[in-house]
């Protein structure tokens, strides 16, 4: 289901009961703000709304009994791998505050940065 709505820039592989996305950033680092960590927190953002997106477009059933949901995200200067459960992305549906999901993600998501 998540296969058929998920952008060009996405691809998904399912290995058993565990999902993998791989996503290659769209962020230009060359049109954010010359502040220091810009390009991090954009990585961060794209991270949470792409967790979110996944949330609303799985069936709730499905992702509520994926065991382990890795997710990496390539953007030429940093990639970030981050791994939680599907019951965890499952509650990225009903938040709605920007707090509670910043929250969430700190809370359930583990993640893995690799500067280039």
């Amino acid at each position: 289901m998540l296969n058929k709505r998920i952008p060009a820039n996405w691809a998904t592989k399912c290995d058993g009961n565990n999902l993998h996305v791989d996503i290659n950033s769209t962020i230009d680092a060359s049109k954010l703000v010359k502040e220091k960590n810009a390009l991090k927190m954009a990585v961060y953002r794209e991270l949470a709304n792409s967790l979110i997106f996944i949330a609303k477009n799985s069936p709730s059933d499905n992702i509520e009994r994926t065991d382990a949901v890795t997710l990496t995200l390539t953007q030429a200067q940093i990639k970030i791998n981050a791994a939680t459960m599907g019951k965890d992305i499952a509650k990225f549906r009903t938040l709605k505050s920007e707090k509670f999901i910043m929250d969430h993600l700190y809370a359930s998501v583990k993640v893995q940065e690799i500067v280039k």
